[in-house]
């Protein structure tokens, strides 16, 4: 039969529950570029696309399903993506919820797609009320699949990385999807961009304002193998994979001309890796002169300092490093071999260039004890970051640790769990110290920091007693915490 629309695509999330009062106003809210990247693969097939982002659009699992059941598609799409690894579990909430909702009020098969449901594929699918798990990208498995739902002589096993149940208790899968040679195009047609803000931090230097806003990859994919993190999972590769400074020019003259965008996020692992890469980028932005508000990811070992002006000109005002932990050997554990004199030195740089840095740090490595945690914390008020965030350890799916907490029970309890600033937030215990300590260190230092006379007289000076007293404003949100109640 034809349908007026033939799948739609459903970006999950529940700022309230992820953020508690940080989610309001404080927190981004991001445009799920993946999930608009499958959309224009699947428009480019020939297919009728729709995106719905719960998330954006503060939709509850019953308004999502009633918007399912007025369109009636050939299929629906969950996509448990995010700019960043850990906004894929700790979305799985919304999203179960939401695949309950429209199996209950709609008959139309479901696909829960992303980083999360690729690492535990079976464990989705059996949690879930969803008829397909996908495990993978999803490029290529939603093509096929939808040719599938509307040819059934189509052999099921030809689809790329797809659960599904073959018996009411027997789950079948096919096979590997195949690796992305080329990074698609984005259907930002599809996605409410009004709807969308940037960090606070990013647009410190003008409060008031924090959109049009928008998030874009110039690669996917990060050759390193730190311990903690879960995004090779996703891509399946440590291959770096590019696009062309002639396509990623293209898709920022789009965006700054048809939503006048202003504040840019490269969601890129690590942006400033490969200067063949980027540098095409920096000069071809640097002769558009847009004056854009960009930030992007670097890691301290790689980041080429003769280009930070150059980054400058072309519009970036932040980088974000991965710094973690002031401790060596703790960082050598996980596989992050970086030194307390690269970090000082790397951070220096860049403030010296007239750029800002967002610091980020981990509490609650395998290996830290107080003492260790407050050695970082004391670093990283000497090295006076413009912002920072501080997160503790989790055992994301998809990394060692995940499999080793599984095994010795100590796990968050619930996916909602997994998230860092939720009530139920619980992080995971190190050889020293249990979650709760590790839970009420991260919250004492964040209001500490923040709070810090000589840390505000600098926001103040730098970018004005409004984003001073938006960081203030930002302290009085206290998150609860089940952990520490």
């Amino acid at each position: 039969m034809p349908y007026q629309t033939d799948v739609i695509l459903i970006h999950p999330g529940d700022k309230r529950s992820v953020y508690q009062d940080l989610g309001e106003s404080f927190s981004a809210i991001e445009p799920p570029v993946w999930c608009a990247i499958i959309a224009f693969q699947l428009r480019a097939e020939g297919f009728s696309v729709k995106i719905i982002d719960a998330n954006a659009e503060n939709l509850s699992p019953t308004e999502v399903s009633l918007k399912i059941h007025d369109i009636s598609p050939a299929l629906v799409g969950v996509l448990v993506t995010g700019v960043h690894p850990s906004a894929s579990t700790q979305s799985m909430p919304s999203a179960l919820k939401i695949c309950q909702a429209i199996t209950s009020a709609c008959d139309v098969p479901v696909a829960l797609a992303g980083l999360h449901p690729t690492v535990l594929p079976q464990q989705t699918l059996e949690d879930s009320t969803a008829k397909f798990v996908i495990e993978g990208n999803g490029l290529f498995s939603f093509v096929k699949l939808l040719n599938y739902l509307k040819d059934p002589s189509i052999d099921i096993y030809t689809i790329p990385g797809l659960w599904f149940y073959i018996s009411k208790n027997k789950i079948q899968f096919t096979f590997k999807s195949p690796i992305i040679s080329e990074i698609p195009e984005t259907a930002w047609d599809l996605l409410p961009m009004s709807m969308y803000r940037a960090h606070n931090w990013q647009c410190l230097s003008n409060i008031s304002s924090r959109n049009p806003y928008a998030s874009i990859y110039t690669s996917i994919g990060c050759p390193y193998q730190c311990k903690f993190c879960c995004v090779h999972a996703f891509w399946q590769t440590h291959q770096v994979k590019y696009r062309s400074s002639d396509a990623v020019i293209a898709e920022i003259d789009f965006l700054v001309n048809k939503y006048r965008i202003k504040y840019l996020k490269i969601a890129d692992e690590n942006f400033l890796l490969n200067e063949d890469h980027y540098l095409p980028i920096l000069k071809k932005l640097i002769h558009r002169q847009y004056n854009l508000n960009i930030w992007c990811y670097a890691r301290i070992d790689t980041l080429k300092k003769k280009y930070l002006k150059m980054l400058r000109q072309a519009g970036f005002n932040w980088i974000a490093l991965g710094i973690e932990s002031s401790d060596s050997q703790i960082l050598n554990a996980v596989a992050k071999p970086i030194s307390k004199d690269q970090i000082i030195e790397t951070v220096k740089a860049i403030q010296d260039e007239g750029l800002s840095v967002m610091g980020n740090f981990v509490f609650g490595l395998p290996d830290d004890h107080l003492e260790s945690l407050q050695t970082t914390f004391d670093f990283a008020q000497r090295l006076s970051c413009e912002f920072v965030n501080f997160n503790c350890m989790m055992p994301y799916p998809g990394t060692i640790y995940y499999k080793k907490a599984i095994e010795s029970g100590t796990a968050p309890p619930s996916w909602a769990a997994y998230s860092q600033h939720a009530y139920e937030t619980q992080p995971l215990p190190t050889n020293y110290l249990s979650a709760s300590q590790i839970l009420e260190f991260r919250d004492q230092a964040f209001n500490t920091y923040f709070s810090n006379p000589c840390y505000l007289k600098k926001i103040e000076n730098k970018f004005g007693l409004a984003a001073k007293k938006h960081i203030e404003n930002m302290t009085r949100k206290k998150l609860q915490r089940k952990l520490l109640m």
